[in-house]
């Protein structure tokens, strides 16, 4: 199946690879544009919600079908990610 292929563990990325600069990049756009901050306030209670993801009519447009327990096992993965993040920044 070609999601399995394109997934994230298969081509080797790792979100804790990435967390320092993410976190420094974040705090530089932040401390520098009142939009951004006021954006990712908003995005941040989203993240805690953990309510990020549901389908809607975007499943209907997938080119193949995936493995959605794969992919809800990604984003809860990804959601917790973003809640360690956010709290750092």
């Amino acid at each position: 199946m070609l999601t399995s292929i394109l997934s994230p563990r298969n081509i080797n990325i790792r979100f804790e690879d990435m967390e320092e600069d993410i976190v420094v990049k974040t705090r530089f756009v932040l401390n520098r544009y009142a939009k951004y901050k006021r954006n990712f306030e908003e995005k941040k209670k989203l993240v805690k919600s953990e309510d990020i993801f549901s389908w809607g009519e975007e499943k209907g447009l997938l080119l193949s079908e995936i493995d959605e327990d794969e992919f809800y096992r990604f984003l809860r993965e990804l959601t917790s990610f973003m809640q360690n993040i956010a709290g750092k920044i």
